[in-house]
């Protein structure tokens, strides 16, 4: 643990990173978890040393840590994934962090010995709807825009069918984007990851 004095100032970067799971990992290994716990700080504390982190606080699974830089915090974040994922965890047992608690935006960090499998996120977003805003605006497609929309207020189910590649799930999730705030229960996209993909672009 830094003393104050060796903390970093100026403009400066934190992170934050807690178990992902850890309730059910708890209720699962029972008092085995507080050995896997401690194993796991112990790897992290390995790669905030090496980027020259400062662990501020550790409350339960959370981890609060400093950095001078932006960079040394994503070097070390990186590092700090990647010696968790090489760590024999027990098949039961196996521990896995995250940065983020309420609802933001989420970019994914890429890299030699990272992941490539970014999944849809677990969680109730804020704003009624698991959709992920496109980079690019969406142009040229307006009225059939309109006419799905218009179909929603009175049918059960509007299928978008066409050949691969002509934007049915762009169109989908701009739509959905744009009437999910409409809609008590919002608009969800279901990924095809994870039970097939469907013939068409399927809205709610």
């Amino acid at each position: 643990m830094a003393v104050r004095g060796d903390l970093p100032s100026g403009i400066v970067t934190f992170a934050f990173t807690d178990i992902q799971g850890s309730t059910r990992l708890l209720r699962r290994l029972g008092d085995r978890y507080s050995d896997l716990l401690d194993r796991h700080l112990e790897l992290m504390a390995g790669a905030w040393d090496a980027h020259g982190g400062h662990v501020i606080d550790t409350a339960g699974d959370g981890v609060f840590v400093a950095f001078q830089d932006a960079d040394a915090a994503v070097n070390a974040c990186a590092d700090a994934q990647r010696r968790l994922c090489t760590e024999p965890w027990p098949p039961d047992g196996e521990i896995r962090v995250r940065d983020f608690d309420a609802p933001i935006r989420l970019f994914q960090l890429a890299g030699q010995g990272l992941s490539t499998d970014f999944p849809s996120v677990r969680a109730t977003p804020a704003d009624g709807h698991n959709l992920v805003s496109p980079p690019t605006s969406f142009h040229g497609r307006e009225e059939e825009v309109d006419l799905v929309i218009a179909r929603l207020g009175s049918e059960r189910l509007v299928t978008l069918a066409g050949p691969g590649g002509v934007g049915k799930t762009r169109m989908s999730t701009e739509i959905g984007l744009r009437v999910a705030d409409a809609w008590p229960d919002g608009a969800w996209l279901v990924d095809p990851r994870a039970g097939g993909r469907a013939p068409g672009g399927h809205l709610p």
